[in-house]
Order: structure tokens, then sequence, then C-alpha cells
């Protein structure tokens, strides 16, 4: 940046304002999250390590400078300032209150029996603290010692932390898809439902992400801090979900006034390439990861006659405008459950932003702009764009309790401008607290449920495999590929899925292990008699 630029600076923030990362039980290899909207760098030498191990997915962070009316200045980089990143990652999954949906908020606490017999609740948290890296300290991993005062073994390693020292970028990891019980014969994760499991944990996490930044004339700036949110890997990662974080996100900013509605003004025309075009695409992939989706999903993708866009209008469902209550009419796209989860089954719905986008569109009141290929893309990386690009990989809906977080991001928790989380309001671990303990029984149990799917853009129902007719189950057992894997199974063996990728073909399963591992992974969690693995290096 150049030295004018640097004296325009008056404040900064961090982009992403809520970045992503994704567990892989990968030791060392890992690959960064999407940066720009509508593009996917594939990880270099694939998904896997050399021995098949998951990679990790990064969420990497930059500080970008702004001028005295808030309009963006450029990237601060290394050669800029001196930059010096904190970040506090929790999982407090184990103290949060049972998940029961949207309408039951105020559940009995996970692990109320054991913490009513005396034991401090502390033992149920993993925290490892506070850790900084610069240019002169520029890797930390944070590391847990114990769960429910019983010793990991080997320690836990809840993320890693790296400093880019050519950029002074910030990389962080989550954890290695450890979950587990220091007594399996006590916590069964058959006696729980799907999200509550007593002396269980896992290693997803959240937190705040902060930067200290001195210009290199010596001023030291306010940066507004980010926050990082350690999900679940996401198995189809070219396919967004209909409704993404950032559409769920996007009309939080409008309900809450913090951004203004386009339809606010009357000479507002949504465009068909950048604004009708990706819902209608993403309701065609489903197809590729849930064979059922063919009913109301699959369709000519274009601007359409007038009979042709009042058809594919009419599928979807009207937006009720408030989270507690269901949407009307009898469409059944999207082909997925309402947050609600009722006795009658409800699907869910787009944002009332969205509909009013296809509303707009089937009235006829667009601009055409499609030359029959979708638009082009732009490879630059922009503030704004890094915050869309990673929420627009994440699940808006429904929050049941969703995949990387819940439906108190949307209804409950305070932002201080678009996209970006109070932090004065949150603590680590906060935003992660109401997913399912373990995460990976929600995989198992929250697939397709008559007579609607969940996330198959996260992880898939049904799949199309190379050389083979018709669909299989994405997630079926080792080594016999009939029915669906248990949640004991899907804890030990998540990592040897399959992904399901693009190819001249459309988007197959490709990636799975079927090998049995030498080492099962998953195993020998703890040691009760003592801690015996290395200690951590930087506590």
């Amino acid at each position: 940046m150049e030295s004018s630029k640097c004296g325009r600076i008056r404040t900064a923030r961090i982009h992403p304002a809520i970045g992503i990362a994704r567990l892989g039980n990968s030791e060392d290899d890992w690959f960064l999250g999407p940066e720009v909207p509508g593009v996917y760098q594939f990880p270099e030498l694939g998904f896997r390590d050399a021995k098949n191990a998951l990679k990790r997915q990064g969420a990497r962070f930059r500080v970008f400078g702004y001028d005295e009316l808030d309009r963006p200045v450029g990237e601060i980089l290394e050669r800029d300032a001196t930059i010096e990143w904190r970040v506090h990652l929790k999982n407090t999954k184990a103290v949060g209150r049972k998940f029961s949906g949207v309408l039951n908020p105020n559940e009995d606490q996970r692990n109320a029996a054991w913490l009513k017999a005396g034991n401090d609740e502390n033992k149920l948290i993993l925290d490892p603290g506070v850790h900084n890296v610069s240019n002169t300290d520029s890797e930390r991993r944070l590391l847990c010692e114990e769960f429910m005062a019983v010793p990991f073994k080997p320690v836990l390693e809840l993320g890693r932390l790296f400093y880019e020292r050519d950029t002074g970028r910030l990389i962080v990891l989550g954890g290695r898809g450890r979950s587990g019980t220091p007594d399996k014969k006590k916590y069964l994760l058959s006696k729980g439902d799907f999200a509550n499991h007593d002396g269980w944990f896992d290693d997803t996490s959240d937190g705040v992400v902060t930067a200290n930044v001195t210009l290199a004339n010596g001023r030291n700036i306010y940066v507004k801090p980010a926050w990082v949110v350690v999900g679940p890997p996401k198995f189809a990662p070219e396919l967004q979900t209909i409704v993404t974080l950032y559409d769920t996100l996007h009309q939080v900013a409008i309900d809450r006034g913090n951004m203004a509605n386009p339809f606010s003004d009357p000479r507002f025309l949504p465009s068909f390439s950048r604004d009708v075009y990706p819902i209608l695409r993403r309701a065609d992939h489903m197809r590729w990861v849930f064979s059922k989706s063919d009913v109301a999903h699959t369709f000519a993708i274009g601007p359409g006659s007038p009979d042709e866009r009042e058809h594919v209008f009419r599928q979807f469902r009207i937006p009720s405008g408030h989270p507690k209550q269901p949407g009307t009419g009898t469409g059944r796209m999207p082909y997925v459950w309402s947050d609600l989860y009722l006795e009658f089954p409800v699907n869910g719905t787009v944002t009332p932003y969205q509909y009013c986008v296809l509303e707009s569109w089937a009235a006829g009141n667009f601009v055409d702009d499609w030359d029959g290929k979708p638009p082009a893309l732009s490879f630059d990386v922009t503030p704004s764009g890094l915050d869309r690009a990673a929420l627009e990989a994440c699940v808006g809906a429904a929050f049941f309790p969703g995949i990387e977080v819940s439906w108190k991001i949307r209804d409950v928790f305070r932002y201080v401008e678009p996209f970006r989380l109070d932090p004065e309001s949150l603590s680590p671990g906060d935003v992660s607290q109401q997913m399912s303990l373990p995460w990976q029984t929600d995989f198992v149990d929250c697939a397709y449920e008559d007579p609607y799917v969940w996330w198959p853009a996260q992880r898939p129902i049904d799949v199309r495999r190379v050389g083979k007719v018709g669909y299989s189950v994405w997630a079926r057992p080792f080594p016999s590929g009939e029915g669906d894997m248990g949640a004991e199974e899907m804890v030990k063996d998540f990592y040897r899925l399959g992904h399901v990728l693009r190819s001249t073909d459309g988007f197959l399963e490709v990636g799975r292990i079927e090998e049995q591992p030498e080492v099962p992974f998953n195993e020998q969690n703890f040691e009760k008699h003592g801690f015996e693995a290395h200690k951590p290096k930087d506590r």
C-alpha cells in the first residue's frame, strides 16, 4: 500500500466478518475456504493427505483500512504495518442448553446430573485460552488437556494459528474431528437424541478474532473484530443450499435496519443473472445430492416465458416473515424442513428478500441480462466478497439446529454492522453452543426424513457414482455399503466418506476410502491413569 493511502486510513476491519473453518483429521495438511463469491479453489493435491486423512479447511483473515468517510482504502499488509493477531476459540457445547428447536429455547442444561453431583462446570468447557501470532511468533497450537476432569491422550488440538509472514494475514484451523467420552459404557450415543449426548465432547468451536495494527508511521488504529466458526466438513463443496447463511444474515441486516432493502426503491429491478439465477441454480443442483429433489426442483434455467416463470414461482412457499410461524402456500420448494419441525410436516421457505426477487421475476419486472451462460466471475478479493464467500458456503436454513450455526445467529445475537457480530455481547463458544453434541450424530440422523430433506449440500443424502447406474446412499457403512451407517461409525469413519465433485457427467461421488485404516481414527481419546501425552509447548 502506498504511504499516501496509509495516511488516509482512520479505522480498519477484519474480513471476512465471520470466517468459516472446517474439521478434518489430517494432522498437518489443510486448504483455504472460499474467498471470492462463486469461485471454489480446489485444494492442491485434493482433499486428502498422503495417508488418506481428510484435510482441514482453514479460514484466512485480512485487515482492510477505511478512510474518514468509511470507504475502503485497501488491504493492510505486512509491509504497511506491524500486525499482531489474537484469537480465542472455545467449545462450550457440554454446558449449553439441550437443543430442542426454536420453539423450545429453554430446555434443561446438558450434563445436568454431572453438575448436580458437585462437579466443576469449567471441566466441561474446552478452552485453550487466548493466543497471539505475529511476525515474531508465527504459529500456535490451541491445546486442551482434559474433559470432565479426565486427561486427553493424546492432547486435544482445538485449533491452530498461522501468521503469513509475507502478507501479515492470519489463518485459523479448527480441530481434527475428534469426538468421544471418558466413559463409553455410561455415556452411550444410543441413549441420547440426535443433538444432545451427556458425557460427550467434540472439537468444533467458535471465537473472536482481533488484531492490533500499528502503521509504518507509528500510528495505532482501531480494528473492528471478526468471528470464526469451526464446523463439520462440507462434502459437496461446490454446491450451495438454496438459503445460504449469507442470504439469512442479509435478511437480518434488512430486518434490523442495518441495510436498506433494495425493493424500497420503486425503480429497483432484480437482475436475472445476479439475483434470480443463483436461486434457481442451487435448486437444480440439489438433484446431485438428493434423489427425490426432482419434485419441483428440476426445470430449464433461463428467463423463461410468462407462463414458465409463473409455474416455477408457484413452487415456492410464501415466507411468514417470523421465525416462529410457518410459511404459507402449496409450494414444496425448497424441498427442506422448516425450522419449526412441527408434527404436521412443513417445508421451509426462501427468505423474504429472495421471495421478492422471485416474485418480481415472475411478474416480468427484472433485468433480462441472461446470455445463456452464468455471469462471468470476478477473481478480485474484496472486503464484501470475503464476507459473502465464507457465508454462502454455509447453511442458512433450516436451523434445526443447522450445520455450522443455529437459529440464534438470526434471532438473538447482536451485530455491529451487517454480517459482523458484536463481540461485546458474545463470548467465545456461544455461536456453536447450540449445535449437535457430538456433531456426527446430527450427520447421521438429519439426512432425509420423510417427507423432506435437511442439508444435502453439506452432507449428501443420495449420490451418483462413477460407473454406476442410479443413486447410492452417501453415508453407507464400511465395508458392506448397504443401508446407512450408525452414529458410532460416523464418529469413527466420517473422514472416509466421499466428496461430490463436478465432472463432465455432473456432480459425482469421488474419493471414498474403502480400505480400513491401520489405526482407526477417534480411538483412545483418554488416559485415566495419568496425563502421559506431550505437554503443550506454548502454555
